[in-house]
């Protein structure tokens, strides 16, 4: 029985974010019931890990702040304890961006830093780049102008080394909008004017995507058809394994 409850608790991760990318959360909530059922009989502390990162999702989602939160908080504990480093800095990422969300720029700094840490030890440079980011922005909303600028800055670095366009442009217009917040007219500026500057066909890329036409949605929802195929097919897998597991007993 181990072996069925192995193989569906990927299917109903995967049929709880499916559910979340078409809004129908309460049905994702009770994908992700069934997930943590069968995660029970396993006995794998990396395995709930992982649902409580689908559970954040969809807290976060459905507007359920606070259990996003506590299921974030609870994914970190379980990663630290069995020593996965790669999801507790992924997951420090996530605490880090929840925070600055919430305007806690406190403890926006504090998990930036404690990401900063945990991608060093792992070498993980993308996690360093993004803490950086988060750990400028908080700087910059508690008036510590000159670390925060600094700091975002390093972390650009990585993303332009790395060729990383459409991100780049993404933490540049978060850099303008966090300067502009903090005082820095001509800082942030000079931000969003480079926005273009570093690639335009990746702007009109962006531009497109936000003038997406009806066609594009129809699109989009017949991926979400096909993706919801391949999980009904990995339930009929399921039950069949459960068959022959049934008629060996008998």
């Amino acid at each position: 029985m181990t072996g069925v409850q192995t193989c569906a608790l990927p299917i109903y991760n995967s049929l709880a974010n499916l559910y979340d990318q078409m809004r129908e959360y309460d049905k994702g909530f009770d994908a992700l019931k069934e997930a943590y059922r069968a995660a029970e009989s396993i006995d794998s502390p990396g395995r709930v890990a992982t649902l409580k990162n689908t559970e954040y999702a969809l807290s976060m989602d459905s507007g359920q702040t606070q259990r996003g939160l506590k299921a974030l908080l609870e994914a970190v504990e379980l990663e630290r304890k069995i020593g996965a480093g790669p999801m507790v800095a992924s997951s420090l990422v996530n605490l880090s961006d929840f925070y600055l969300k919430q305007k806690d720029y406190r403890n926006a700094l504090s998990y930036g830093q404690q990401t900063l840490e945990q991608a060093r030890l792992i070498n993980k440079e993308n996690s360093m780049a993004t803490a950086r980011v988060n750990i400028g922005q908080a700087y910059l909303a508690l008036g510590r102008l000159a670390e925060g600028k600094k700091s975002i800055e390093e972390g650009m670095a990585w993303y332009e080394k790395s060729g990383d366009k459409p991100q780049l442009q993404a933490v540049l217009a978060e850099y303008g909008d966090a300067l502009e917040r903090a005082g820095d007219l001509s800082g942030a500026g000079a931000a969003l004017a480079s926005v273009t500057q570093v690639g335009p066909v990746v702007t009109a890329i962006v531009v497109a995507g936000a003038l997406a036409t009806r066609f594009g949605s129809l699109l989009g929802f017949l991926a979400l058809v096909l993706a919801m195929i391949n999980v009904v097919g990995g339930f009929v897998v399921t039950h069949r394994m459960l068959g022959m597991f049934q008629s060996k007993k008998k």
